[in-house]
């Protein structure tokens, strides 16, 4: 039998998984974003919210996760928590309830985190945040204050700008007031934004993005916008720019709608305002997927994908980016068998974090928790010829049965793995060639969740994601 010398892959391989099945949720959601931190000592940490609590959790060893201190927030039934860090320092906001801004120090990691600030005075909720040039950037800000037997006194703020002079005490420089048009703002929010030497890439929703020059903060300039009608023109969401600020990458958090690739380099000139549009990708875009967060690591541009999990993609052309690897976090909703629902509403990766100097990536899925990947090249040898094997019922309830033609009898393994990499259970029989039946596992007692079986003999491997209801 002959058998051909395989290929090289880049793929997004699985190292370790944090997660607590004990922890309130709300329908499927019991996470929302993180961020990621490395200390001086090189130790590395995931910052992970919860409806109710912030947790710190190590990844040095990104196999065994472990964590290493759990704060609470000011509100605990939030579902939009978000993260930044500065120095020595994690940026907490959150925006459902009465919450506050938190700041916390983490120099004390990996015994604990110490809280040095919780306030309501600056931020009561913000969607998101980001801090540039020693300051903090709070999108869609409101400071909320609550009267005796009259309704709550709510201030809304487009974008608020505070000094991190100090960094455990914020002290406020300005908010934005958006220009005017016919008596109007041009637009009334900043959801989400990105920020580099004092120049904010604000995503603005249905308004599309619009680009603020933040050096004097008290005097913030318009200098360049993306406004709709743009190639498949949905809720802006969020931005990130290349090193070499080149290139700009943003996503519409609608279903359907593929991510965008604009030229930023005439930021840099007299001419700002000349962004030009180069191209459009995406993830299952035709079956109504989501992209939700971009960031942009050399030539490769990481997603967060709701149901479809972390993707990645190169854009060293940019003008035909490439899909380069996935990894799906929530494989539930490919189990739907109405292929119309298998994107409905928003499940799966809310986050993802690519930056660590050691390759680890990490990624907070709603349902699942936290997932430490690598992007690895990997050979995979071309499979004998015949040899195919298929699981008859994923889900599945009380045991296990796969369909395997071999192309000649041999010994097959069959490990099964939990999501966290430990494994439950193992079984090995002889099978002929040809077609056969296998039952796996039937007195294995299995809780509902994720796992991972892997079947291999002297000549083939295989791994599959399976769900156990």
């Amino acid at each position: 039998m002959a058998y051909s010398q395989g290929k090289d892959s880049v793929m997004l391989r699985f190292k370790g998984r944090w997660d607590n099945d004990k922890l309130p949720a709300a329908g499927t959601q019991t996470f929302s974003s993180l961020w990621g931190w490395t200390s001086p000592e090189g130790r590395e940490y995931a910052i992970m919210g919860s409806l109710d609590s912030i947790y710190f959790i190590e990844i040095t060893n990104p196999q065994k996760p472990v964590l290493r201190d759990a704060e609470a927030g000011k509100y605990l039934r939030c579902i939009h928590r978000e993260f930044k860090t500065y120095k020595n320092y994690c940026y907490a906001v959150a925006d459902e309830g009465p919450s506050s801004l938190q700041i916390f120090d983490l120099s004390y990691l990996p015994d604990s985190v110490h809280k040095v600030y919780d306030s309501d005075t600056l931020s009561t909720r913000a969607h998101n945040l980001f801090i540039d040039n020693d300051k903090l950037y709070l999108a869609d800000n409101k400071v909320i204050k609550i009267r005796e037997n009259r309704p709550p006194d709510v201030q809304f703020y487009v974008l608020t700008v505070a000094s991190l002079a100090d960094p455990e005490k914020p002290v406020l420089i300005s908010h934005l007031e958006p220009p005017k048009i016919n008596d109007e703002y041009i637009h009334a929010e900043t959801h989400d934004l990105f920020v580099r030497n004092d120049t904010a890439y604000c995503s603005n929703g249905y308004s599309g993005l619009f680009v603020y020059n933040y050096a004097n903060p008290l005097n913030p300039r318009l200098i360049a916008s993306i406004q709709p009608p743009y190639p498949q023109h949905g809720y802006n969401h969020s931005s990130w720019l290349s090193a070499n600020g080149n290139t700009l990458v943003f996503a519409d958090e609608n279903h359907g709608k593929e991510l965008k690739v604009y030229d930023a380099a005439s930021l840099k000139t007299n001419r700002p305002d000349r962004l030009e549009y180069l191209s459009t990708f995406g993830s299952n875009s035709n079956n109504g997927s989501i992209a939700h967060n971009p960031f942009i690591k050399g030539n490769l541009v990481y997603v967060s994908y709701y149901h479809d999990g972390v993707v990645v993609f190169d854009i060293s052309d940019r003008a035909a980016p490439k899909l380069v690897a996935r990894y799906d976090t929530y494989p539930e909703n490919d189990t739907i068998k109405e292929e119309s629902l298998r994107y409905y509403g928003f499940e799966g990766v809310w986050n993802v974090y690519p930056f660590f100097a050691s390759g680890n990536i990490i990624a907070s899925d709603m349902t699942h928790g936290l997932f430490v990947l690598s992007l690895d090249t990997v050979h995979i040898p071309d499979p004998p010829a015949l040899n195919d094997i298929k699981v008859i019922n994923n889900p599945f309830r009380h045991n296990l049965q796969l369909k395997i033609a071999s192309a000649a009898q041999s010994e097959w393994q069959f490990e099964l793995y939990d999501a966290a990499g430990h494994i439950l259970g193992s079984q090995k029989m002889v099978l002929p060639q040809g077609v056969q039946q296998a039952v796996l596992f039937e007195n294995l007692y299995l809780s509902n969740g994720m796992y991972i079986l892997q079947v291999k003999n002297n000549q083939n491997i295989k791994t599959f994601k399976l769900i156990h209801l």
